[in-house]
């Protein structure tokens, strides 16, 4: 059972300043709390209800609660049996950050955390191993996209920073890429070895002073029997083109 305090304790996690004060967030499910526990990241506290019949009940750091408890504490609209309280990773400063023979993707005012987290996901399957975020991107360790990574967002190396002074920062030799509608296909563009993939929010795309900062301008290519739809989730365009990336490195 959890006191009062605690209960209000574990809710308050999911509020990003709460987060970032106390160095804490948490994990929904066995298997990513298990993923994470896999990565290096040591859980706190691991918590679950009656119907769980996993191993983690027997962790030196488990307790059993109440369901009641468990749907008073869950960030989504079903409770998991099992939740876990992790210590957010820090990796030091972003500053110095140059990539010298290796993709970065950077995520500018990216919202949506099912978004950001599939973004996250995507990057470590490809061997993207930084992102660099802009202070108006949602906070990596928000339930929703913690749960989207699938356990990338303990593996990768995640940083916040001011993104403008960031890029202006890269010496000029370093490919900055921007996605956009019209801009040159990503099937018809030798990518370098290394270099910025920068990638905009899904409603409004890559800020006016972030766009005077990109150097070639890449797009995925419509069929060109229909207009619709539109366009694509950021994650899925960033899906696709990270993927390209990764196929070039491999047939130099």
């Amino acid at each position: 059972m959890l006191t009062k305090s605690e209960i209000q304790f574990l809710k308050s996690l999911r509020d990003r300043k709460a987060r970032q004060e106390l160095g804490l967030f948490v994990a929904e499910g066995e298997k990513l709390v298990i993923d994470l526990m896999d990565s290096g990241l040591k859980a706190k506290q691991i918590l679950y209800t009656t119907r769980y019949k996993g191993k983690l009940s027997r962790h030196e750091n488990a307790k059993e609660i109440r369901e009641a408890d468990m749907e008073r504490i869950t960030a989504f609209k079903t409770a998991s049996p099992l939740c876990a309280v992790f210590t957010i990773p820090t990796h030091g400063a972003s500053e110095n950050f140059i990539p010298r023979d290796e993709w970065m993707l950077v995520l500018d005012g990216i919202s949506d955390p099912g978004n950001f987290g599939t973004l996250l996901r995507t990057a470590e399957w490809f061997g993207i191993r930084i992102v660099v975020c802009s202070t108006n991107c949602v906070d990596a360790f928000n339930p929703k996209s913690v749960q989207a990574s699938m356990g990338s967002v303990g593996r990768l190396k995640v940083y916040y920073t001011d993104l403008l002074a960031f890029l202006q920062r890269m010496p000029e030799e370093v490919p900055i890429w921007g996605a956009t509608m019209v801009g040159q296909s990503i099937y018809e563009t030798i990518a370098p070895p290394a270099g910025l993939l920068v990638l905009g929010s899904e409603g409004k795309g890559l800020r006016p002073e972030v766009k005077t900062k990109i150097k070639t301008w890449i797009s995925i290519p419509r069929n060109q029997t229909n207009n619709r739809p539109e366009s694509l989730n950021v994650a899925v365009a960033g899906s696709i083109l990270i993927s390209e990336l990764c196929k070039q490195q491999k047939t130099r």
